[in-house]
């Protein structure tokens, strides 16, 4: 049996069209990942999340109040995140047990502000979030305490607000603190501070990188030091990898590089 050309070319449309469709269909099932079902209770817990107005924050602040936690929702734009506030109430959030303060991690005066500020409200933390960040930003840019802009708003501000608030952390039966990482953490070059400030070695992707990788050996370092300080020590510290969410970050980051390129 002889086929010619034109019944190779009839047959490749639709195959490729249901290759298509399959491959978007796993590569959908991929980015969106898994979920958490099981009902685990947070009432009476005390949980603060950074960069908690948008994205992955403003989802974990309404998990973490859906399920009986007092929630502060640690912002920059204090308007924008009481615009959040009310969209968590409508989705069932109790108001009552979200509270919004506003917190620039580019700016530890801001930091050290509301440290001092949660020790009158709260005897205790038992979860802290260190979610908010920026991605790819275009420029190298320093902040008003010396240090580029992606380094202390992912890393550096983090850093400072949890050494501030572990003595509450601390008064917790189980604490908890999660830095939001990302597998990005393993492109990085260096994480040397007179590499990260420096203009030289700047360019759109490596300070997220960095800043990533930074974190994770934060929770590294941290837990050793727990440990070592106290071997019944309740504090726990993990760096976590969200996956890929179409976040505000993501589209933003999106819209740059479409922008640029």
């Amino acid at each position: 049996m002889v086929l010619d050309e034109g019944y190779f070319g009839t047959l490749s449309v639709p195959l490729f069209g249901v290759l298509t469709c399959a491959s978007i269909y796993f590569l959908r099932r991929y980015l969106k990942g898994a979920q958490f079902v099981e009902f685990v209770e947070a009432k009476g817990k005390v949980a603060l999340v950074t960069g908690a107005s948008t994205g992955i924050g403003k989802q974990t602040a309404r998990e973490l109040n859906l399920r009986g936690a007092t929630v502060y929702m640690l912002c920059r734009d204090s308007e924008r995140a009481q615009n959040a506030r009310i969209e968590l109430t409508k989705l069932g959030c109790d108001p009552t047990k979200l509270l919004v303060k506003g917190v620039d991690l580019a700016s530890f005066a801001t930091i050290r502000n509301f440290a001092e500020e949660i020790k009158s409200e709260v005897d205790k933390i038992d979860i802290l979030v260190n979610n908010a960040g920026i991605m790819f930003y275009p420029k190298f840019e320093l902040t008003e305490d010396g240090h580029e802009l992606t380094w202390q708003t992912n890393y550096l501000g983090h850093f400072l607000l949890t050494e501030l608030l572990l003595p509450l952390i601390k008064k917790s039966s189980n604490g908890r603190i999660i830095n939001v990482s990302s597998s990005l953490h393993k492109a990085a070059d260096n994480v040397d501070i007179s590499v990260v400030n420096d203009k030289k070695h700047f360019n759109k992707s490596m300070p997220y990188s960095r800043s990533k990788l930074a974190q994770v050996m934060h929770a590294r370092e941290l837990t050793k030091r727990l440990r070592t300080m106290d071997p019944q020590n309740a504090v726990t510290i993990n760096a976590v990898h969200p996956g890929v969410c179409f976040t505000e970050l993501m589209r933003t980051v999106l819209k740059r590089r479409c922008t640029w390129h």
